[in-house]
């Protein structure tokens, strides 16, 4: 198995920079047929059933289910070649940045470098923060900020719970963002020219899988769509989940003590980061699996169970038996992976090669750790990082500004010292001569009080640090060029600074930029 070094996962930040490790040559490698004969009694033992057989129901369910996808988005449908490895990615089901789109580029380089299927995830259980895009606006002052551009608020719901907007809905989001003069881009206008509902109360996942689809078919990328509510279904998704709420005492403390051997090695004190412990309660006998629970259009819920001859689901003040049918299709409860049972499913049983983001690729050390210990190191495929630094051009930005805190720093010290201002000359100017000389007596009152009796003589102090700052500012007026020079540019830095936030930002969504930046990423990753 290859897995990237986590000392190279690094955030790229500087424009042009692009991450992937391992390099895609060794993930190439990685990519033949896994072998998991030899461990075909310990994934059978754990899985209750044949795993080569669950293996092979399983990528043909989902290979199916990725015919479906392509065909209710007018997509090309691929070919599934006997052999041809997947390589497999996947994301949220948002309108997310150039660094993620990198991942589904390099699964493309990567399948056509090894005559597989490249096939990209769509995480249609989980939540969705922002329901439209940020873009970039220059307010009448010269500062930069965010500004989002909404079709709708944010829902409590599942992806695949969301319709997308209506016609009007939608046309009024776009003519907001025809206004935007930083969302004037050929690449969102082609974008948004697909963003078109096909028909009333239209699934969200449809919605913006056909649009990012047909946007990247334009740059040559054949990447197939699967939303993971349809791949996470199917006989060996039974068996997994099945598998865990059998196991459920001894694979929660495995999850648990791996993720905390994470928390040590990245000396993270928050328990509740990357992700909280799973809950357990050994006088009930119940236990928090990696699971999400739900009914069509409800907020989700974690999954709780009591494992034993006759398992049963916790779930609001229902006692549900798990029995098999509550995995079948028609079964009105939906059970979701979290992020770690996500990919671990997903390597155990589909993918030769998985591509991870930042945070993936850190998280599945936990993945690792487990799959290791519970069944055995070549159990789950190999997987690489991808991300890029891929900033809009909007405007010149300071690349090193002056630091703020040092220049805050400078100015306090000249404030209260004013003579550093003062070269000979003016030192020798009758008024500036007269200020000096009474602030060196001011200075010696108030050190001579603070020796002799702090507690005494407050009153006094009081008027003295008061004809103190008077003189300091007395002697700043002869001399103000030096406190205005500081002012200015701790203004201009700290005004780069806000600035930069927005101009440095790595985060906007990948079609504010244009078709040829964009084509030039596809090149760089390809290349």
């Amino acid at each position: 198995m290859i897995v990237p070094d986590p000392a190279k996962i690094v955030v790229p930040r500087r424009q042009g920079e692009i991450l992937i490790t391992p390099p895609l040559d060794a993930l190439s490698t990685a990519a033949g047929a896994r072998d998991l004969s030899p461990l075909e009694p310990r994934l059978s033992e754990a899985f209750g059933k044949p795993f080569s057989a669950l293996q092979k129901s399983q990528r043909e369910h989902f290979a199916d289910a990725i015919r479906r996808h392509a065909g209710a988005i007018g997509d090309t449908v691929p070919e599934f070649k006997a052999g041809a490895p997947w390589i497999i990615t996947g994301h949220q089901v948002e309108f997310y940045h150039a660094g993620v789109w990198a991942k589904v580029i390099a699964a493309d380089v990567l399948a056509r470098k090894t005559g597989g299927i490249a096939i990209d995830l769509l995480v249609d259980h989980d939540l969705v923060e922002e329901m439209g895009f940020d873009v970039p606006v220059k307010s009448a002052e010269g500062t930069w900020k965010r500004q989002p551009i909404l079709f709708d608020k944010p829902s409590p719901l599942p992806v695949e719970s969301l319709h997308a907007p209506d016609a009007a809905a939608a046309e009024h989001w776009k003519s907001q963002l025809r206004e935007q003069p930083g969302a004037q881009s050929d690449a969102l206008t082609e974008f948004l020219k697909e963003l078109n509902p096909a028909s009333p109360g239209e699934p969200y996942t449809l919605w913006m899988s056909r649009a990012r689809r047909h946007f990247e078919s334009a740059f040559g990328l054949q990447v197939a769509h699967i939303p993971t509510t349809q791949a996470c279904a199917g006989p060996a998704w039974a068996a997994f989940v099945q598998a865990w709420i059998h196991h459920a005492a001894e694979w929660t403390a495995v999850y648990n003590r791996h993720l905390a051997d994470y928390r040590t090695r990245q000396a993270i004190k928050n328990p509740e980061h990357p992700m909280p412990d799973l809950s357990r309660n050994t006088a009930l006998g119940t236990f928090e699996l990696p699971f999400w629970i739900y009914r069509n259009g409800e907020p989700r819920a974690r999954l709780v169970v009591r494992p034993g001859e006759t398992p049963v689901i916790l779930f609001a003040t229902e006692t549900i038996p798990a029995t098999p049918e509550i995995f079948s299709a028609g079964s009105s409860l939906l059970i979701r992976p979290r992020a770690l049972t996500l990919t671990m499913f997903v390597r155990i049983f589909l993918a030769e090669v998985f591509i991870h983001g930042i945070g993936g690729a850190l998280y599945d050390q936990i993945t690792d750790g487990m799959v290791r210990e519970l069944f055995g190191e070549a159990a789950a495929a190999s997987y690489g990082c991808v991300s890029a630094a891929w900033l809009l051009p909007i405007a010149d930005h300071a690349e090193n500004p002056a630091s703020a805190p040092w220049l805050k720093w400078q100015l306090h010290h000249l404030t209260h010292n004013p003579q550093l201002a003062l070269g000979s000359t003016h030192q020798q100017y009758p008024p500036a001569a007269q200020a000096l000389a009474r602030r060196r007596e001011l200075l010696e009152l108030i050190a001579d009080s603070l020796e002799i009796d702090r507690r005494l003589g407050r009153e006094a102090r009081h008027q003295w640090f008061d004809e103190l700052h008077a003189v300091n500012r007395q002697l700043h007026e002869i001399v103000p060029e030096r406190l205005t020079e500081l002012l200015r540019r701790l203004a201009a830095s700290e005004k780069a600074l806000h600035d930069n936030k927005v101009l440095l930002w790595r985060e906007w969504f990948f079609a504010l930029h244009s078709l040829s930046s964009l084509r030039a990423l596809v090149d760089k990753i390809s290349a």
